[in-house]
């Protein structure tokens, strides 16, 4: 029978603990039947751990401790100091998946226990110093005490670890029959505290968090390099990605982006077409292009950790156009209207490969009109001129205004320009403008 006993609410919340650890546990199990276990749960150890009936956790949530209450002792001979009851034995680290690596360091999950040690064959309430504040884990709640009773207990433990071997430095107290129930421990997370209360007196006697180093598994980090490539503003910081966008890196919470960043840089002239591999490459990837396709296509997988991943801006001369009316013969006055019988031309300037341009002209100058076929002769920049003559005769009496149409198409974009031009209503047109420059 145990002597010490939970609150109904400390009871409750255990229980649904217990009950979801156990459908944690399940779907493990489902995973594993089915041959679904290529990626490494952490859940499912969690779920093995907090499922175990011996299992007490303390009030505040953050320590643990197994067999509470339970009174009586397995009596050992200290001849069998150092007896080992295997549990997953000494597996090393699993093989590596695609986009992973070891590392070395604190782990912050679940310990699997290769072994448990006997290292002390028959312990002894005589420890009342381990802990001194008798509210830590909120144990005082459970009315706990530090009276030494000289009560004998449960042998203590070694867990081993079964990936490096290494004995985890923390006595912990319990029966081999419950120790051969236990597969992992908790190291450097919430509940990660291990304690042990005397069974009679409710003595504090053990108290520790457990913090292990080993070799650990750990999704690749790679950092994607964002180069301006020509750009003449803006900025763009590098970017940590995660294979299979894992948000634990190292044991430690990450977040890995599920896209590339959105294009930071401008350049003068230019528009932005997407991201290539190399500086003078086109393009492979678009504007904020997901991570689950860059890995693919470049292989992330197969790169070791810490890869940069270098990618260039590609720009494209922005498509334009510019275009106004030009005399021939040019104004003394000042005044840029044309006199009758006057030549003159439209003087056109397209940036960005035009594919065609267009002038058209009012009906009196429909003759003039004008179609320039570039796809044969494409030109990042081009100058054009269509001319015209204005008629003598034929145009309305006193001065005239007209419109030209000046269209440059690339692709489906098309770029138009209306331009104006004055008529003078002198009926002596050019022979006026031609004296009047003799003078």
């Amino acid at each position: 029978m145990r002597r010490w006993s939970l609150s109904p609410l400390e009871s409750l919340l255990h229980v649904i603990k217990v009950f979801s650890a156990g459908i944690g546990l399940l779907v493990g199990i489902l995973l594993l039947a089915f041959g679904l276990t290529g990626v490494k749960s952490f859940a499912s150890e969690e779920s093995i751990f907090f499922s175990n009936p011996h299992l007490s956790i303390s009030p505040d949530g953050t320590g643990f401790t197994f067999s509470k209450g339970v009174g009586g002792f397995e009596k050992h001979d200290y001849a069998y100091m150092g007896y080992k009851r295997y549990i997953n034995g000494i597996t090393g680290p699993r093989p590596l998946s695609e986009g992973e690596h070891y590392y070395h360091g604190l782990i912050k999950g679940m310990i699997p226990i290769g072994y448990w040690e006997l290292k002390h064959p028959m312990a002894e309430c005589i420890h009342g110093a381990y802990i001194t504040d008798i509210s830590v884990y909120g144990l005082h709640k459970w009315g706990v005490t530090r009276n030494i009773c000289h009560g004998y207990y449960n042998p203590g433990w070694i867990a081993h670890c079964a990936v490096c071997g290494e004995g985890i430095p923390l006595l912990i107290y319990l029966s081999e029959s419950v120790a051969s129930t236990i597969s992992f421990l908790p190291s450097a997370t919430s509940c990660s505290n291990y304690f042990y209360l005397c069974p009679y007196s409710n003595c504090i006697e053990q108290g520790a968090a457990i913090m292990h180093s080993c070799t650990g598994v750990s999704a690749n980090r790679y950092l994607v390099n964002y180069n301006p490539n020509g750009a003449t503003a803006g900025s763009m910081p590098g970017e940590y990605f995660y294979a299979g966008g894992a948000t634990v890196y190292e044991g430690d919470a990450v977040t890995s982006p599920a896209a590339l960043c959105g294009i930071g840089y401008t350049r003068d002239g230019y528009i932005f077409k997407g991201w290539s591999t190399s500086p003078q490459g086109g393009v492979v990837f678009s504007d904020k292009e997901s991570w689950a396709k860059v890995s693919s296509v470049l292989g992330t997988g197969k790169m070791a950790n810490g890869s940069s991943v270098n990618l260039y801006a590609v720009w494209e001369v922005a498509f334009d156009m510019t275009a106004k009316v030009e005399r021939n013969l040019k104004a003394t006055d000042g005044k840029d209207i044309f006199a009758r019988g006057e030549s003159g031309y439209v003087s056109i300037v397209t940036k960005g490969y035009a594919e065609k341009i267009e002038v058209v002209f009012p009906e009196q100058l429909s003759a003039y009109n004008l179609t320039i076929d570039c796809k044969d002769n494409l030109k990042k920049n081009r100058t054009d001129k269509a001319p015209f003559v204005i008629p003598i005769y034929g145009l309305p009496d006193g001065e005239w205004r007209f419109g030209i149409t000046v269209k440059a198409y690339k692709q489906d974009k098309c770029i138009e320009k209306l331009l104006s031009v004055t008529v003078s209503g002198d009926e002596y047109g050019i022979l006026n403008e031609i004296c009047t420059g003799l003078r």
